[in-house]
């Protein structure tokens, strides 16, 4: 799950709104995560394709929270969901 972080932290300095990423193994599926910054402070809204991708993303939250911060960036809300709704299912 390393990749996602760097590909949070590429977006971020790219000024990119939203991430798509396609997680292997394959069953695993694609993932989407929105961006909104407010200054210095970083909301993510991802949605998976599976369980186990979101349980994934879940299990990163402070890792990335962490990589977030060694940049100046703050990590207010990490939202994740299932089957792609958007919506926080925690």
């Amino acid at each position: 799950m390393r990749a996602i972080e760097r590909q949070v932290v590429a977006a971020v300095r790219d000024g990119a709104d939203t991430i798509r990423m396609q997680l292997y193994p394959p069953g695993l599926g694609q993932i989407i995560i929105r961006l909104t910054m407010d200054g210095s402070k970083l909301k993510l809204t991802t949605s998976a394709n599976s369980r186990d991708a979101a349980d994934n993303l879940r299990s990163i939250e402070g890792d990335l929270r962490d990589a977030l911060s060694v940049g100046g960036l703050e990590l207010t809300g990490f939202d994740v969901s299932e089957d792609g709704e958007g919506g926080d299912k925690n």
